[in-house]
């Protein structure tokens, strides 16, 4: 039996390391993980919500177009995919309703719980 040289890491030792070091080192990553939440609801969330006030204002749903429908009962990936089989109109002639046709039957939903797909 023969004994080996077992290789030496160059991490250090938690009993070395200095409780202020410690403490700087987390108030820093705290620092880190506040500005980087900061900066994603600034610029990133008010980015998405211009882009979608924007969108939607251009382009609503046509009849044919395939939507993913929402459904608070199911995870996200299990959502069904439908097409736009009628558009139903509100008071003010904006469409508020539509009727759609998935693999297992017929359905009417507002277009709120319409995930557009943009497909044809």
């Amino acid at each position: 039996m023969f004994l080996q040289e077992i290789e030496t890491s160059d991490v250090t030792d938690i009993g070395c390391l200095d409780h202020q070091e410690i403490n700087k080192r987390i108030r820093h990553v705290q620092t880190i993980w506040e500005q980087l939440r900061k900066r994603f609801r600034i610029e990133y969330l008010d980015q998405l919500r211009e882009q979608t006030q924007h969108h939607r204002k251009s382009r609503s749903l046509t009849v044919g177009e395939v939507v993913v429908v929402e459904n608070n009962l199911k995870n996200r990936t299990l959502w069904s995919l439908a097409r736009v089989i009628q558009l139903i109109l509100g008071k003010d002639g904006h469409v508020r309703v539509t009727r759609v046709k998935t693999e297992t039957g017929e359905l009417v939903r507002p277009v709120q719980r319409l995930c557009n797909l943009e497909l044809q």
